[in-house]
């Protein structure tokens, strides 16, 4: 049932999968006794920013975020648990029941979606420090950029028709997103979005107090001697408004963008 332009994105693009490693996470073998959310521990036993195992290990830390997979989000966001992984993984791997896919990609940034999803796909980034899970199924690129550029992709209208051909269930498997046709963006514009959207969404997520990048209530931004409550009020919601609308033209832009790419305008 996909239009002749559609089916000819195949034949134009490169599959996702050679250009980049969509896989599966760990599997820890009992979630309740090696995963809390981050506030539920020391704050001197977490390491969020691990840039390899070695580090990870250097830093004696014991917990260390972990990419859960979650509910819908794009571009940035459900960073909410840690993982005890002290030692290199000592507690885990020594439990017996774990198995640990990707192990070579621990710490590493990568792009991320949910597996399973009662609805469309969200894409969204992590940067280095985070451990994956068999439900955060994950995506690695050699450079942050080709990560920024997959990500505009896969959060675009193009993807979403495209996914729907490949996985027309609710489970979305790396081997689908692997076979994705990728036509490259040779202006570099396409980062450049992503890179905007998720700052855009990093600063929406860590507007919650469950995010660990919280620092205050939004609203004390806008207050100041003299500024009543309805005025910073008002000044908070009109700074939502503009987020919104901004996400909302460069995601309209990235759709323009890879549609006239992929042939598919109109």
């Amino acid at each position: 049932w996909l239009s002749p332009a559609m089916r000819q994105t195949f034949a134009d693009g490169t599959p996702l999968g050679q250009g980049l490693s969509a896989m599966n996470g760990m599997t820890t073998g009992e979630n309740a006794r090696f995963l809390r959310l981050w506030h539920e521990v020391s704050q001197d036993q977490i390491y969020l920013t691990a840039a390899d195992a070695a580090d990870a290990a250097q830093s004696g830390a014991r917990w260390f975020p972990y990419n859960k997979g979650g509910g819908y989000r794009k571009w940035y966001g459900n960073a909410e648990y840690v993982i005890n992984w002290e030692a290199d993984g000592r507690d885990v791997i020594g439990y017996g029941h774990a198995f640990t896919r990707g192990r070579k990609s621990y710490f590493r940034p990568m792009v991320s979606w949910g597996k399973v999803s009662s609805g469309l796909p969200s894409f969204r980034y992590y940067p280095h420090g985070f451990l994956f899970d068999v439900a955060g199924t994950s995506m690695f690129a050699e450079t942050t950029g080709d990560l920024l550029d997959v990500l505009a992709f896969c959060n675009s209208v193009v993807a979403e028709k495209l996914l729907a051909a490949l996985s027309p269930t609710l489970n979305y498997e790396s081997g689908q997103i692997s076979a994705l046709p990728v036509i490259r963006d040779s202006s570099g514009r396409s980062p450049e979005i992503a890179e905007s959207l998720v700052a855009l969404s990093r600063e929406d997520w860590n507007t919650a107090e469950t995010s660990w990048g919280f620092q205050r209530p939004a609203i004390l931004a806008f207050a100041s001697d003299g500024t009543t409550l309805r005025q910073a009020s008002a000044a908070l919601d009109a700074r939502e408004r503009e987020l919104t609308a901004a996400a909302r033209r460069l995601e309209e832009e990235n759709n323009s963008l890879l549609l006239d790419l992929y042939g598919l305008s109109g």
